[in-house]
């Protein structure tokens, strides 16, 4: 199992805040590849691309669509094996 979490580039302008899950590219269930771009986060009006860590199905997204997050936060759970 792999957990997605937002990367500390992400962070390097405001390490406090809060981040803004926009948009979901992918569904629970999804087959992904390593390096696609899952989802739209958005941290003080800068988006960024999340993409997958690794290659698997997406078996959890914890944070839903529009929700808020933290640093640590994990987002999403992918089953690589």
């Amino acid at each position: 199992m792999t957990s997605v979490r937002a990367p500390a580039e992400f962070w390097i302008e405001a390490p406090e805040a809060e981040a803004l899950l926009d948009t979901w590219l992918v569904s629970e269930g999804d087959t992904v590849e390593a390096g696609q771009v899952l989802a739209h986060v958005v941290v003080v009006k800068t988006t960024f691309d999340l993409v997958a860590p690794s290659a698997g199905m997406v078996i959890e997204i914890t944070v839903p669509q529009g929700a808020t997050f933290g640093r640590d936060g994990e987002l999403a759970t992918i089953d690589d094996a």
